[in-house]
């Protein structure tokens, strides 16, 4: 009865019931799926911070649930983004390409990272820990400053590089890769790269 009441007053967003609402999340931005690029390699190079289209059509910081689409260079659709806010510094993020889903499960500096339905890793800092045995699988740092690289094991993806639009219109690249990530890299790189975008993308709480 007690869990009942808090989680009727926003106050205790506890794991079930992140569950049901990122199963209320996904049924929402299903209708965009079908729309998405088929994300590959080439796809991935393409990404920019440009939004083509959003709920509600203005960031409203109060706001409980927004949502996205965010293209490539060339104004394909290649990501959905969508998030639900609770109180006390918690949330959740749930990210989409045409492939896989990203659920960020954020309990203030923590933040669970749940890939394709399956609990698979923790964000703590700029780190992506693994569960058990703890273990960095990836990182981000700054060997080429300012902008910020992600690392996985020894190797450097790529760069983050900041949003901007020039004054032609031109959009910019999310990322400068120096290495094409492959497999489980490439699963290791966008968790870490998607949760930044989603930081610089959706509305600041």
């Amino acid at each position: 009865m007690i869990r009942t009441i808090l989680e009727f007053l926003n106050l205790e967003p506890v794991r079930n019931r992140m569950q049901r609402d990122a199963e209320a999340l996904r049924k929402e931005i299903f209708p965009w799926i079908g729309e998405l690029v088929t994300w590959d390699d080439e796809e991935r190079a393409l990404t920019s911070y440009h939004i083509q289209e959003q709920h509600p059509k203005r960031w409203a910081r109060n706001a409980k649930i927004v949502r996205c689409k965010v293209t490539s260079i060339y104004y394909e659709p290649l990501l959905i983004f969508t998030r639900k806010k609770y109180s006390g510094n918690r949330s959740l993020v749930l990210i989409r390409n045409s492939r896989d889903e990203y659920l960020y499960q954020v309990r203030g500096d923590q933040i669970e990272v749940v890939f394709n339905g399956t609990l698979s890793a923790v964000i703590e800092g700029n780190n992506l820990y693994s569960l058990k045995p703890r273990r960095v699988l990836a990182s981000m740092q700054i060997p080429h400053p300012p902008h910020p690289s992600i690392i996985v094991g020894k190797d450097e993806i790529a760069q983050l590089l900041p949003a901007a639009i020039g004054s032609n219109g031109y959009i910019s690249r999310a990322f400068s890769f120096m290495k094409d990530p492959e497999g489980d890299v490439e699963i290791l790189f966008l968790t870490l790269a998607f949760w930044e975008m989603a930081k610089r993308i959706l509305p600041e709480d």
